[in-house]
């Protein structure tokens, strides 16, 4: 045994460019593999880390009608002390510019407080958090995704028109926290106070708007018991429930089928830098054979004329590994 790893030595340091050219092709191959499946586990931690920011509260109540005055009075019972509650409206709509140009966007009309978690980042005002005394409660005024104002030739201080209400720009959203319940939007969002959405005239009968309760909880509340309770107290189908787990679970579910699929892809890198490397060695072993040969005349078994080279196969993985 210690001449076959002496030999597989002196095999590795007379043949160095072979050695680290195999090292390299194999270790490609594993590291698309491993860091693949490093990207999945850092992407599981970060939507689960940033959970309660897609939704913008611990737990939410969603229904495309308004809740009956039964429903909040069930759901608030049930609810620990020293909850939190505000409410938010969202739906597609066309909004129309100072120029007569039109799009479809979603609105998405929020009460104060919104959002409990997150912030909304803004081009002009910087971070504006939930709790903030913003004028957009106080007046009928607009945050908007900047590409509107390409697409709708509006400035700031330039109003658009929603339905039968007018609204005035005010800053331009450049990324937002809360109702993250798609993996991608249809249409950039526009955001108005909630106590001015009635002026538009848009949630006459037939509309289909999701009106939105959301909730933040104490933090020793227990959220899983609690969705349960609540999926029971409020039985109507219509009605959905979202714990900011749940929501974390379906805005990452479309990543995890892209993670999936680089998975595949690696997978497949791996087989063929496996399948090269074999293709290399075999090519390597083809070039002694003629040292095989003189060992096996001189008495050795072609077990142990073999053994340095499968010593040498078993170290160059080990480093490729490493």
């Amino acid at each position: 045994m210690r001449f076959s790893l002496r030999n597989a030595l002196r095999e590795i340091r007379n043949n160095r460019s072979f050695c680290l050219f195999y090292l390299v092709n194999l270790s490609l191959g594993l590291i698309g593999f491993m860091g693949v499946n490093s990207f999945k586990s850092s992407l599981a931690l970060r939507i689960q880390s940033e959970s309660r920011e897609l939704l913008g509260a611990d737990l939410a109540i969603r229904a495309r009608r308004e809740f009956s005055p039964q429903e909040l009075e069930s759901v608030r019972r049930v609810l620990p002390a020293g909850f939190q509650e505000t409410k938010a409206v969202d739906f597609f709509s066309m909004v129309a510019g100072p120029s007569g140009r039109s799009r479809l966007i979603k609105v998405v009309a929020i009460g104060p407080g919104f959002p409990y978690y997150g912030k909304f980042e803004s081009k002009l005002g910087g971070a504006i958090v939930g709790d903030a005394e913003n004028l957009i409660h106080q007046r009928p005024l607009a945050w908007i995704y900047p590409e509107l104002k390409s697409q709708l030739e509006l400035e700031i201080g330039d109003e658009i028109k929603l339905g039968e209400a007018s609204f005035r720009v005010t800053d331009y959203i450049l990324e937002d926290s809360g109702l993250s319940f798609q993996a991608a939007e249809l249409a950039p969002k526009a955001f108005v106070g909630l106590d001015f959405l009635d002026r538009t005239k848009l949630l006459a009968q037939g509309n289909l708007a999701f009106r939105n309760l959301l909730f933040k909880l104490p933090e020793h509340c227990n959220l899983q018991e609690l969705a349960n309770t609540l999926e029971k107290v409020l039985s109507n189908p219509e009605i959905r429930i979202y714990s900011h787990q749940r929501v974390g679970h379906r805005a990452g579910r479309l990543l995890g089928y892209l993670s999936d699929f680089l998975a595949i892809v690696s997978m497949v890198a791996l087989f063929l830098a496996c399948l090269g490397s074999g293709y290399l060695y075999q090519s390597f072993i083809h070039q002694r054979m003629k040292d095989i040969a003189i060992l096996t005349c001189i008495g050795s078994s072609k077990s142990q004329a073999m053994r340095p080279y499968l010593i040498q196969l078993f170290l160059l993985g080990t480093g490729a590994v490493l």
